[in-house]
């Protein structure tokens, strides 16, 4: 939320989705794709208009490194560790009992070593928000069209901070895991390439850009699975007829 008391001339971000934050290793042990990709990083804002919008000015950029160095000066491994330690003594009579621990995702053995790896994650996280500066930044993808037997696959043109020159991966599969792939184009410049249309059925189309520096960047859109989000990709189906539908997903 983006809030500024009565009588204030200030403004404050409340964030409210705590309980995604700190679970790099607990994703990683579960197996489950999330947090991932554009995801980590300034370009998890890049979506946001009022974001976008601050993010394109040095001077902003260089106002939240100030203040993002200033909550990692705080967030240091020995405060978290002495709080996670804390905290553990009010919690885990309740997290071994049940009914917690019947939805407990992961052993008591990994609920130790996710909590131990909280403290360092931070300079993990750290060094991810000062990457993803170097990266293109994300972008989303049309929906295919078909249009006298060929398919024209369109997106949004990605953003570089330092204005590097932009190059695009476009990659058709029949599949998910871009392992079936019947269209494949590389060092495109601008964002849109054609192919022949392809048969009925279920398809999968990835777009990624890389810099002139070799940062590599998905586009927003996912495909989520029971094992998380495969990022950079939509997915689309071809009726009979040429008819082109997008497979739309919802949050839970």
């Amino acid at each position: 939320y983006l809030y500024s008391p009565l009588n204030s001339n200030t403004w404050y971000f409340l964030d409210w989705d705590n309980d995604g934050m700190l679970r790099k290793l607990e994703l990683s042990l579960t197996g489950f794709s999330d947090y991932a990709s554009w995801e980590r990083g300034a370009s998890n804002y890049w979506g946001n208009v009022l974001f976008n919008r601050a993010l394109r000015s040095k001077s902003f950029r260089s106002e939240l490194d100030r203040a993002v160095k200033d909550l990692r000066s705080y967030l240091t491994e020995t405060r978290l560790t002495k709080m996670i330690k804390h905290y553990r003594e009010v919690t885990e009579s309740l997290v071994f009992a049940s009914p917690d621990i019947d939805n407990l995702p992961v052993t008591k053995d990994q609920y130790e070593q996710i909590a131990a790896a909280i403290p360092s994650e931070i300079e993990e996280n750290y060094k991810s928000f000062r990457e993803s500066f170097k990266k293109p930044m994300p972008f989303y993808i049309g929906v295919p069209q078909i249009d006298n037997g060929k398919l024209r696959i369109n997106w949004d043109a990605s953003y570089d901070f330092e204005a590097r020159d932009i190059r695009y991966t476009v990659e058709l599969a029949r599949d998910y895991a871009i392992g079936d792939v019947v269209f494949k184009a590389e060092d495109v410049l601008l964002p849109e390439v054609t192919c022949d249309a392809p048969d009925t059925g279920q398809y999968f189309v990835r777009v990624r850009a890389t810099n002139s520096d070799g940062y590599r960047q998905d586009a927003f859109d996912y495909y989520v699975t029971d094992d998380g989000k495969h990022y950079g990709m939509k997915c689309f189906y071809v009726q009979d007829g040429g008819k082109v539908v997008e497979d739309t997903y919802e949050e839970g």
